[in-house]
């Protein structure tokens, strides 16, 4: 299977999922659960894969171009580093096959809500004084992602 085939299948049976709980429970909250679930997911993964780490921003940079190069997000996002600094590491993704298809299966706001919204979350985890900014995100209708994680004063 291709990697667009991979996500594909996954997406294909949890999206209509997760829409159906939606119906359920309400889409505000289903989109609060899902960010939140994410964001308790990821958390715990970069505290443990980052445990090693110090804090600063060069190590971040390190570990998220690292988890970009492996499987199968090697080929799920084409980007480019526009900044990076002892205080900034910027990334812009031109292409995203993640938004691709939500996109496609009309579940944007499910794709932010469990790839996107986690970021600060995930600064935060590295480093309690990080923070991150979401310039744009293709999820949300722009053209690229461009996401900021900075050092606070």
């Amino acid at each position: 299977m291709s990697v667009e085939e991979v996500f594909r299948f996954t997406f294909n049976y949890c999206v209509p999922v997760f829409k159906n709980i939606g119906k359920k429970i309400g889409n505000e909250k289903l989109l609060n659960l899902l960010t939140e679930s994410s964001a308790d997911n990821f958390t715990e993964f970069i505290k443990t894969s980052t445990q090693d780490k110090s804090g600063d921003m060069k190590a971040f940079a390190e570990f998220v171009k690292g988890y970009l190069a492996t499987p199968p997000y090697d080929k799920a996002s084409k980007y480019k580093i526009t900044e990076e600094s002892d205080k900034v590491f910027e990334v812009k993704y031109t292409d995203c096959l993640m938004a691709k298809l939500y996109k496609e299966m009309n579940a944007s706001d499910i794709g932010y809500a469990i790839e996107c919204a986690p970021s600060d979350k995930i600064a935060k985890a590295f480093n309690p004084k990080m923070g991150v900014k979401s310039i744009k995100n293709i999820m949300k209708g722009d053209d690229v992602c461009i996401e900021r994680f900075y050092l606070e004063a």
